[in-house]
Parts: structure tokens; C-alpha cells; sequence
């Protein structure tokens, strides 16, 4: 299958480029809209990208690996391919104007519980021995 899609731009490394222009504020606003601060949104990714290269990123200074962008994308509700060239539909849930619905799609939801955190039963700190 043959793509109209430009080639990647080259770096001056030699590594190819696949953000687009942008994506710096595109990182900043799925964050915002997530309601994540950049040290909560490392936090919540597991340590795998550092504060700096989000920030970075975000500065349009860095471009990072597409696995810590899914990682990204994936927190903040986003689709990868928005977050690093702008194209498609934002958000996970929207179906894109072209794709035809699936049954899977039109398929009524199950039933969930409410997400509740679990009680931690039976803890008390321990007590130290009275000093004599």
C-alpha cells in the first residue's frame, strides 16, 4: 500500500523526525485536560519518563520516544497519532469521519462496579516500648 504521507523530516543526528510542528502545545493541553500537573502525569506513567523530558517536550526542545508518547497518550485520554502530528480526532472515544461503525461499536456496554479503593482493614502503626 502506497502512502501520500511525507517521509520523515531528518534530525541533524540522522534520526528521523515524526512530530509535527505543534506538538509541543498539543502535549501541554492533553495534560491540562487530563487535569494532571507535569510531576503527577511522571508520577502516574511509573517513573518511565523523567519531569525534564516532559517539560522539554512540551517546550517543543525534545522530541521523546514514541513508546513513552503512547504511554502519554494513553494517560491523558488522547489518540498517539493527535498527539504527535495533530491529525485525526483528539480523544480516544471519538470515531474517526471516514471509519464505518462495527458491531463491537453499536455493542450495548457491560455493567461495571463503581471503582472504590480498597479498604485497608486491620492497620495500626506500632507502638514503641516504653523507655524504662
Amino acid at each position: 500500500m502506497i502512502s501520500n504521507d511525507p517521509p520523515p523530516r531528518e534530525s541533524p543526528y540522522g534520526a528521523p523526525r515524526y512530530y509535527a510542528p505543534g506538538y509541543g502545545k498539543r502535549f501541554e493541553s492533553a495534560r491540562l485536560a487530563a487535569g494532571l500537573s507535569q510531576a503527577e502525569a511522571v508520577r502516574y506513567t511509573g517513573d518511565v519518563i523523567g519531569k525534564s523530558s516532559l517539560s522539554l517536550a512540551e517546550r517543543e526542545r525534545r522530541e521523546m520516544r514514541i513508546e513513552k508518547a503512547k504511554r502519554l497518550a494513553g494517560l491523558y485520554g488522547v489518540r498517539v497519532e493527535w498527539l504527535i502530528t495533530g491529525a485525526g480526532p483528539r480523544m480516544l472515544n471519538e470515531p474517526d469521519e471516514d471509519a464505518e461503525p462495527t458491531a463491537e461499536d453499536l455493542a450495548p456496554l457491560p455493567a461495571t462496579p463503581p471503582l472504590v479503593p480498597p479498604r485497608r482493614q486491620g492497620h495500626r502503626p506500632k507502638r514503641r516500648p516504653k523507655r524504662a
